[in-house]
């Protein structure tokens, strides 16, 4: 969906406490099916769908090709 075509340098650490963007959300409408789906093609997660401290969505995180945090959300 969204790629560099060229990096002029090596990639760097993409914690939460850095400046810039760390993280792209997609909303998504049946977690639990794309959490399966990306798990099948190899996709590594930082964790399973699991309910949002709000209550109002279910959330997991993955990590791209880029190794960019992915943030899937369906709302409930």
């Amino acid at each position: 969906l969204l790629d560099y075509v060229t990096h002029p340098t090596e990639l760097i650490e993409q914690e939460v406490y850095n400046v810039g963007a760390c993280h792209i959300a997609f909303q998504v409408y049946d977690i639990e099916k794309a959490y399966k789906r990306l798990m099948q093609k190899g996709v590594k997660f930082l964790s399973w769908p699991v309910l949002s401290s709000e209550g109002f969505a279910k959330v997991c995180f993955c990590f791209d090709p880029n190794n960019t945090r992915i943030e899937l959300v369906e709302m409930l």
